[in-house]
């Protein structure tokens, strides 16, 4: 019940209402007695959930075939405004095809008239650019001719320029090296006797330092080892002394068991 009135608050309130006009002594959840009697509020109110549900299903049934309708005189009313939409598209399609293809002839026409002027044009421009390129490629000829020659003599002078100035930077250059080259041989000799040197110094350290380091270590393995076997000998002597002493405990008590009891171990 609680769950159906908060579900429906329109439920609610109007219960409320009806509650307030039947009852306005009603507090604190407890009835008072009001003309003499006692009020049953839960069957009231039950009583009031029925119709008002009663009432809510009906306004449903109706609003529902409203609805339905509604929807059918909007399908119809669709289907009209499409079929006469539909209808005007196909005419107007129909029109603008015959537009287009009016259009579509005129322009034929007019471009092969231009095209037919524009060939007549390129052909004498042509014509002309031709003789034009002609006279520009006999001048650009001789041009290049006397450019050439010029160029070549040029050319020639700088070459032989150029030749003897390499020549002497040549000469200074190897002149140059080899005296950086002695220089360096020497350089390099005299680091490479103080590297021998300093690795000899270095070798002989080394060999004495791991000559001490391994007699070191020799007189430590010794010892270590001589400590090793003491007590192993002494751990062997311990184990075979108690394994013999209850190895024979064990003979004897399994000899008594059997009945052949030694008369000296009696």
């Amino acid at each position: 019940m609680d769950n159906f009135l908060v579900q429906h608050r329109g439920a609610k309130t109007f219960i409320q209402a009806q509650w307030t006009q039947a009852y306005p002594t009603w507090t604190r959840g407890r009835p008072i007695q009001n003309n003499g009697g006692e009020t049953n509020y839960r069957e009231e109110v039950r009583a009031l959930v029925t119709n008002y549900r009663e009432e809510v299903r009906a306004q449903v049934t109706n609003y529902r075939e409203e609805v339905r309708a509604l929807v059918t005189n909007y399908r119809e009313e669709v289907r009209a405004l499409v079929t006469n939409y539909r209808e005007e598209v196909r005419a107007l399609v129909t029109n603008y095809r015959e537009e287009v293809r009016a259009l579509v002839t005129n322009y034929r026409e007019e471009v092969r008239a231009l095209v037919t002027n524009y060939r007549e044009e390129v052909r004498a421009l042509v014509t002309n650019y031709r003789e034009e390129v002609r006279a520009l490629v006999t001048n650009y000829r001789e041009e290049v001719r006397a450019l050439v020659t010029n160029y070549r003599e040029e050319v020639r002078a700088q070459v032989t320029n150029y030749r003897e100035e390499v020549r002497a930077l040549v000469t200074n250059y190897r002149e140059e090296v080899r005296a950086l080259v002695t220089n360096y041989r020497e350089e390099v000799r005299a680091l490479v006797t103080n590297y021998r040197e300093e690795v000899r110094a270095l070798v002989t350290n080394y060999r004495e330092e791991v000559r001490a380091l391994v007699t070191n270590y020799r007189e430590e393995v010794r010892a270590l080892v001589t400590n090793y076997r003491e007590e192993i000998r002494a751990l062997a002597q311990w184990n075979s002394l108690s394994f013999n002493v209850s190895k024979t405990k064990e003979l004897i008590a399994d000899y008594r068991k059997r009945g052949g009891a030694c008369p000296y171990c009696r």
